[in-house]
């Protein structure tokens, strides 16, 4: 429903997508624990191909649309998104992360969840009528009446979705929830280009969210036999709530830690403003915490079957962070760097003022894209009350900031506030997952040190690139020259990894090598 970039498990509803990521050796005895590490592994392979699917429709839509809409019709339905997401949050259950977690065999928990969440469904649907026009009064937008009325019956439809989906996610078989995914890409991309062609507003957005949500519901019940009914055993729904509570109220939070500086951006600035803020977090966003997104999709369900033994724990967990850090800071570095260009290159004028944004928001990308592999840990632990003073913590200095810093600096001034408040929270996160699984906070602070001076010794080569015969005296280039210093830049960061890596013996290229031997052995 957001533009901006979400996940399961450990992102918040983002501003879009989904998650999960690499294959993961998640222990070296495989002929003791091979299963395991085969599913994960082909879960990981599956999930790859969907988010790079993904990044590659959102960046194509994004570039199609922009230059067919206008930012003030993303802002309509930015306001209409952060309307209906606030009231699912309030109102969710969270009994998916529930049955992810439970042990036991969930078929007789199903039923409950799904007849409580069309219940659900249906309560939104009638708040969302009875207050659609004084939400458009509040935002000062009185086009939105009609689009959040229009965009309610998504979230009915959404609830009559097959529950045995959650099966794909327990037993890790995504080659199923790219099949679902991969559907709703392709519709909601095919829909909202084809009606911005014609019509040119808003409702080429509006109806292609729709008509992914539709699409979605009959894929669900074409990949899993699973037939839910109508019943309701309040049993298993209190035994599935005592765990889900936290998770509510810790999504809540991450919600409005995520897409509380579109309220206020929408509020304080207007329309215009806040689509162009969206549409800066999505390219600043994407393809940093696309990779976080992407593996810890993966590793709650993965680290659920492990949770008991916390020294395969650690060792899965510290690789996933190796992987992390080694692929987030080049990407982060990379969109700082070439973020006038690509804009300049791809998008009209009226969405050039959004430059420095996107070089400031890349910045808690890629806090957000570290923070995220928390997550995983902060559930399985039971932690997450905790987690949830943690997100408190970083909304309260957001608020507090985003109105002084939105007054004097606007939408760069909103996206400071994001940063700093991205980084403070850092600290108390990874300090509660290092001590959960026994491992040094400085040791893992390590981790880090390698693929920050890779990317900024890029960052530094790829600066003299575009000051030599790249770029001309203006500042202008070609798109091939663009190209070219771009690949410049990732290769001067990979052969300064390797070099340091065989040096030090920090074990990231063998992580690299262990997936890239996976992907070979599937010809």
């Amino acid at each position: 429903m957001n533009e901006k970039n979400s996940c399961s498990g450990g992102c918040s509803q983002d501003k879009d997508g989904i998650q999960i990521g690499p294959p993961i050796n998640f222990d070296e005895q495989l002929e003791v624990k091979g299963a395991f590490y085969r599913k994960v592994q082909k879960g990981g392979f599956w999930i790859i191909l969907l988010r790079v699917a993904q990044f590659l429709f959102d960046f194509i839509r994004v570039l199609v649309l922009t230059n067919l809409l206008k930012p003030a019709d993303f802002g309509l339905l930015a306001y209409a998104a952060i309307t209906l997401a606030i009231l699912g949050l309030f109102t969710q259950s969270s009994f998916d992360d529930a049955l992810v977690k439970n042990k036991k065999d969930i078929k007789s928990y199903l039923d409950t969840a799904w007849t409580i969440g069309i219940i659900r469904a249906l309560c939104i649907v009638i708040i969302l009528n009875l207050f659609a026009p004084y939400t458009a009064d509040f935002f000062e937008a009185p086009p939105l009446n009609l689009i959040i009325r229009i965009m309610s019956i998504s979230f009915f439809l959404g609830s009559l979705s097959n529950i045995g989906l959650i099966y794909f996610t327990k037993d890790l078989e995504f080659s199923k929830t790219f099949i679902l995914q991969m559907a709703e890409f392709f519709t909601d991309f095919l829909v909202a280009i084809v009606f911005a062609l014609i019509y040119r507003n808003v409702w080429a957005l509006v109806f292609g969210k729709i008509a992914s949500i539709i699409v979605r519901v009959i894929v669900s019940y074409w990949i899993h036999p699973y037939r839910p009914s109508l019943t309701i055993d309040w049993a298993k729904a209190r035994e599935m709530w005592k765990f889900s509570k936290w998770v509510t109220g810790s999504k809540i939070l991450g919600y409005f830690n995520m897409e509380g500086d579109d309220f206020f951006v929408g509020k304080l600035l207007g329309g215009s403003a806040l689509g162009l803020y969206r549409i800066s977090f999505k390219i600043s966003n994407l393809p940093a915490t696309g990779i976080s997104c992407v593996l810890s999709g993966l590793t709650f369900p993965a680290y659920a079957l492990i949770q008991d033994d916390i020294p395969r724990l650690r060792k899965a967990y510290i690789k996933v962070l190796k992987l992390t850090s080694f692929l987030s800071f080049p990407i982060g570095a990379l969109i700082i760097l070439f973020a006038p260009d690509f804009v300049k290159f791809f998008m009209k004028e009226d969405w050039h003022s959004i430059i420095p944004v996107i070089q400031v928001l890349a910045i808690a990308g890629l806090c957000r894209s570290m923070g995220i592999l928390t997550y995983p840990i902060f559930l399985i632990s039971n932690k997450v009350k905790l987690m949830n003073i943690i997100l408190l913590v970083r909304l309260g200095i957001i608020v507090v900031l985003i109105v002084p810093f939105s007054k004097y600096w606007g939408i760069i001034g909103v996206a400071w506030s994001v940063v700093i408040s991205a980084i403070v929270v850092q600290i108390p996160a990874y300090y509660t997952t290092n001590k959960y699984i026994g491992y040094s906070f400085l040791e893992m602070m390590k981790h880090f040190m390698l693929p920050i001076l890779g990317a900024g010794v890029m960052m530094v080569i790829v600066q003299v690139f575009k000051k030599s015969a790249f770029w001309d005296a203006s500042g202008e280039t070609s798109v091939l020259n663009g190209l070219l210093c771009f690949v410049s830049g990732l290769v001067v960061y990979a052969a300064l990894i390797c070099y340091v890596d065989k040096k030090m013996n920090i074990g990231i290229i063998d992580i690299v090598r262990e997936q890239l031997e996976f992907f070979k052995s599937r010809k």
